[in-house]
């Protein structure tokens, strides 16, 4: 079994989370959005809520056979740790092969995360472009694959600045569902 993963703050998801499960179809059997409770490297915790992020990633991924949430890391204690998670989904999934997805601009402090070294013996790394450059540390230079076609330029933070400023052009990157929800929860503003 192919185990795709792609964790991260999903506040909000978007469409370029999206596009990278859409991309990645046929090549997984599975595939898992796992929400951080809190990133280890990221300053500020999420200003949606667990339910809420949950809710607008099953609204996102509503069509999408073979795609599922993982709640793993939301009822775990913070902050999340990738190899944890992986140490949950190899004592969830047995000998599944994981695949760990993640932005190109990720790769520049991967170096920084919890035993990375041991997250690259237990995982395949896949990483996306996000729009710009990326210089790859020499302590990864194994057992990752670049995806070099695929650019999203749009982060869940400049589209919380969007929706905070009344801007529109925010609904263009977000599925529709997802952008309905928000302006429900009257989120982000």
């Amino acid at each position: 079994m192919k185990l795709f993963f792609l964790g991260g703050s999903f506040d909000p998801p978007h469409l370029g989370h999206l596009a990278i499960a859409e991309r990645c179809a046929g090549r997984y059997d599975k595939f898992l959005f796992i929400p951080a409770k809190h990133s280890p490297l990221k300053s500020v915790a999420p200003v949606a809520t667990d339910n809420q992020r949950i809710r607008m990633l099953e609204l996102m991924i509503a069509d999408l056979p073979h795609c599922s949430i993982d709640e793993y890391e939301l009822q775990a204690a913070a902050p999340s740790f990738t190899l944890n998670t992986i140490h949950h989904l190899q004592r969830t999934y047995g000998s599944a092969e994981l695949h760990l997805l993640i932005g190109a601009d990720q790769l520049t402090a991967f170096d920084q995360w919890y035993r990375y070294e041991e997250i690259l013996e237990n995982v395949k790394l896949v990483c996306f472009h996000r729009g710009s450059g990326t210089n790859i540390p020499p302590a990864i230079s194994v057992n990752f694959e670049m995806i070099e076609d695929f650019h999203w330029g749009q982060s869940s933070t400049e589209i919380r600045r969007k929706l905070k400023s009344g801007d529109s052009r925010a609904a263009d990157d977000l599925h529709p569902a997802v952008y309905r929800y928000i302006i429900e929860q009257n989120l982000y503003s």
